[in-house]
Order: C-alpha cells, then structure tokens, then sequence
C-alpha cells in the first residue's frame, strides 16, 4: 500500500515536471515562469514552498519538547509572509528581476549584490539539506534502504524534477503537493489524532501553556521569532514566487493566502505533535512522531496517504530552495550566456553539496538553526531597511 502511494505520486510529478519542461524557452521560463502565474498558483506554490521540513518535523518536535510554545516556528513565519503580502510584495514585483540579489543590487550596488548572493546559495544549499535531513527521517522506518542510499534517491529526485521544468516546473508541481499536503494532514490525520486522544484531553499541564513555558521562554520564543519572521519577509526562495506573479497585485493577494495557509499549517502540525506527546510520551527521537502515528493508530490507507503527503511536503521545498540556488548563482554571480544549461549544472552540483552537508550534520534541529542564522544575519535586514533607503537617507 505505501509503495503504491509513492509510485503514484512520484509518476504523477514526473508527468508534471516533464510537461513543464516544454514550456522552457529562454531565461525568463526557467527562472520566473514568464511572469505568467495567477493568485491561486502563486499562493499553492509560495505555501508549498514554506511549508516544508522546518515547518512539519522540526515544529513537530518543538511542540513535542516545548508544548504549545513550539507554535512559534510555524506562527512566527506565518505572521512574516502577513508583513510580506501588507508591506513588500508588491514593491518587490515591481522591481521585475529575476532574484532577490539582483534586487539588493538596485538598492546598495554591485558588490552587495555579490555578497547577498554567496549568502542566499549558502543559505539554500543548507536549507536543501534539511529537508533531506527530514525526507530520510519520514521514509526510513518504510524502507529496507541504508542511510547513504536512501538519502541519494531522496536526493536524485530533487535533482530530476527541478532540472526538468525550472520555475514551471516548481510551480505545478507545489500546486499539486499543496492539495495533497491539506487533505492528508488537516483533512484525515488531524481529526484522526482527535478522535484517537479524546480530542487531546490527557495532556501534561505544562505542554499547555502558552505564549511561554519553563523550557521556552521570552528570550527563546522573541530569537525564534525574529529569525523566522524575517525570513519570511525576505526569503530568496519566497521571492523567486512573488517575481513571477502576474503582477503585484497577484503577488500581495498571494502572500497573504500563504501567510494564512503556514498557520493553518503549523496550527495542524501542533495536533498532531501534541497527540504524539499524548499516545507515546517517551519517544527517544522526536523526530521520529510521524512514523510512530502512521504505525501505531493510523490505517493503513491513511498512514500511506500520510506518508505521499509528508513527501510531497518535502519535494515541494526541495526544488524551490535547488532551482533558487542555482538560479541565483548564475544569474548574480557566473552571469554571461546560456543561462539556462548553466543552472540546470548547478541544479546538479548544489543538489549533491547539500546531501553532503544533510550526511555531515545528521541533526535536523542544528541543520535548521544554521541555516536560518547564515541568511537572517547576513541578508534580511539590509532589505527591510533598502525598501524604505529614501525616507532613511540610505541612497547613498
């Protein structure tokens, strides 16, 4: 039953992804989709694209560890992409460039643009491993694969679908994973966990407290909030969504759905963590919640519609965060002609670089810290400050 859900899904992103390559004609197919994408495809391929391993496994074991102070990974960015749709997204698409780079470039000059964009693919490639990192955790209690093996086939398929299709291709693709993702988990799996823990009804009295608890306070939940709340405002990956919206109305109404869509999201993930925390309250690896519901309470049908959803959570990330790296490596720092084969190049090496950093690390929590530390310190700021350079006598 499991083999036959992945079977399904990976076919149906292949057709998708291969559909989406014959659309590539030049630079502007692969990087931003021609500009061409409406509200609800921008909005499913931005909410897709946040919602990825961060968001699901790491904000499961928040809650698990912290209780409902662990809401704040998912609701800080969520209340980011808000900013976003309300403050800059229409300024951002009116920039018309191809990355967020470029865009630092029309705001401080050549050389921060350099310096942004060997942060973003640093940035991303990091990004890119945690979601490796979380892919394996998902999959490996279903397969007989080893570690290194699995890891490379998770990897292998990033690589495919986003060399395939680019923009195009990351956009149809999210817009499918997004109804999978919702109607597995908000759908079927969280009413599932309700009903299974007499709607949460047993749960430690310090799980329940919130906006802080002994183990998470006002100090954790602000550093938390900052680093995820700006990167949600400025997000090179985010960008690359926004930049190929319509126009800037499309990219504001599409943030603010996306915005909506991560707290939903994250509001579900807590659920079920909570519900793990309540049927199995000695796991040695949080990380593992999702295996042990889908094994211990969940039928088989739905532990299989479960699992294609937890994957398509994770690819719908993956290849936004690979084709955002590559992108940006050729457009802002490699430049020159053929663009295209360039980044599909870069596709690759990037997409074997992070399977190493995910190998190296191991730690899905370390992982994300480092990733979101190496892009908020180095890059956020500056562009929240760039929008408004002429009121603050930035220019020059």
């Amino acid at each position: 039953m499991l083999l036959a859900f992945i079977i399904v899904y990976l076919a149906l992103m292949f057709a998708i992804s291969a559909y989406s390559s014959g659309k590539i004609r030049g630079k502007d197919s692969f990087y931003v989709a021609d500009r061409k994408l409406g509200v609800f495809t921008v909005a499913s391929s931005l909410s897709a694209t946040v919602i990825g391993g961060s968001a699901t496994i790491a904000a499961a074991v928040y809650v698990y560890r912290y209780g409902l102070p662990g809401l704040w990974l998912n609701l800080s960015a969520g209340i980011g992409l808000l900013v976003l749709a309300f403050f800059f997204a229409g300024n951002v698409r009116k920039f018309n460039a191809y990355t967020l780079p470029e865009l630092v470039e029309k705001m401080y000059g050549a050389r921060a643009r350099l310096i942004s964009s060997l942060l973003v693919v640093l940035a991303e490639i990091a990004w890119l491993a945690l979601i490796i990192q979380a892919t394996y955790f998902v999959l490996s209690p279903f397969t007989e694969i080893n570690g290194l093996a699995l890891n490379a086939v998770i990897t292998s398929l990033v690589i495919l679908f986003t060399f395939l299709g680019g923009q195009y291709s990351s956009a149809y693709t999210d817009l499918a994973q997004y109804i999978i993702m919702f109607l597995a988990i908000a759908v079927f799996a969280v009413p599932s966990v309700l009903l299974r823990t007499d709607m949460l009804s047993g749960l430690p009295e310090w799980s329940l407290r919130f906006p802080f608890s002994a183990d998470f306070g006002p100090m954790a939940a602000f550093s938390l909030f900052l680093v995820m709340a700006l990167s949600h405002i400025v997000g090179p990956d985010i960008y690359s969504k926004v930049l190929s919206s319509r126009n800037p109305s499309v990219a504001r109404k599409a943030a603010f759905l996306a915005g909506i869509s991560k707290i939903v999201w994250g509001l579900c993930i807590g659920v079920i963590a909570l519900g793990a925390l309540q049927l199995f309250p000695a796991i040695d690896d949080p990380n593992m919640i999702f295996p042990m519901l889908m094994t211990g309470i969940f039928s088989p049908y739905l532990a299989a519609f479960v699992l294609a959803a937890l994957l398509a959570v994770m690819m719908s990330s993956a290849d936004s965060v690979l084709l955002t790296a590559s992108v940006v490596f050729v457009n802002d720092i490699v430049k020159g002609k053929r663009e295209v084969m360039k980044s599909r190049l870069f596709v690759v090496i990037f997409g074997i670089a992070a399977l190493l950093i995910a190998l190296y690390f191991n730690d899905i929590i370390r992982t994300l810290k480092f990733a979101y530390t190496v892009f908020a310190a180095g890059v956020t700021i500056p562009i929240l400050f760039g929008f408004y350079r002429q009121k603050l006598g930035l220019n020059e």
